[in-house]
Formats: C-alpha cells, sequence, structure tokens
C-alpha cells in the first residue's frame, strides 16, 4: 500500500477514535447535567415542604395570638368590672359617678379615667 493510503488509514482510526472520546465527553456532561437537575429538583422539592410546614405553623401561631389577644380583651374586662365594683363598694362619691359614666356610651372606660375614681384607686393601693 502506497504511503498515502497508510496515512489516511491512520487519520481515519485518529478520527474515530476522537469521535468516540467527544461520544463519551458528550455522554459524561449529560450524566453530569441530568445528576444537577435531579439534585436541584429534589433541593426544590424538600424546600417547598419546608415552605408549607412554616406557613402552617405561621398560622397555628397567629391563631394563638388570636386567642391569647381574645383572652387579654377578657381579662381586662373583668378588672375593669372588679375594679369598678371595689370603687363602689368603698365610696358613694365613686358610685355615684361610676353610675354617671355607666350611661354614657363608652362606660367602663369612662369611669376609670374619672378623677374621683382616680383617687379611689391611689387611695386603695
Amino acid at each position: 500500500a502506497p504511503p498515502a493510503y497508510d496515512k489516511v488509514a491512520a487519520l481515519r482510526a485518529r478520527t474515530e477514535v476522537l469521535r468516540q472520546a467527544v461520544r463519551a465527553a458528550e455522554a459524561a456532561a449529560d450524566a453530569q447535567e441530568d445528576a444537577q437537575v435531579e439534585a436541584a429538583e429534589k433541593a426544590r422539592s424538600l424546600l417547598e415542604d419546608r415552605l408549607r410546614q412554616e406557613q402552617a405553623r405561621s398560622e397555628l401561631l397567629r391563631q394563638r395570638v388570636d386567642a391569647l389577644s381574645q383572652e387579654l380583651a377578657a381579662e381586662r374586662r373583668l378588672v375593669t368590672s372588679l375594679l369598678t365594683q371595689l370603687r363602689l363598694s368603698s365610696s358613694p362619691a365613686a358610685a355615684a359617678a361610676a353610675t354617671a359614666a355607666a350611661a354614657t356610651t363608652n362606660g367602663a372606660a369612662h369611669a376609670a379615667a374619672t378623677p374621683a375614681n382616680g383617687a379611689a384607686t391611689a387611695a386603695t393601693a
């Protein structure tokens, strides 16, 4: 065989080796990309689960805060009522002021803000 044919055969063999190397590199790159995509999807799924858990926890905490706010408001009403009863039982002047305050639209809040009741509170404290 002439030397030119040997060179062509060698170049063809070299070209085939290079093609196989390119195919192997592409396959490795595809596999790496697939692995990265799978890892990213798994991470996204975990983050979505965590977000749902945190949203549920947030909602439970919001409900608890609402319930505690309602309990606090009820306790304040009870304390105001008890203070009013205490003032009524300890001072006839305070009883008259409380009766007048109860006739207003804001009732106990007005009674708690009157100077007579403030003095009565200071005297009992």
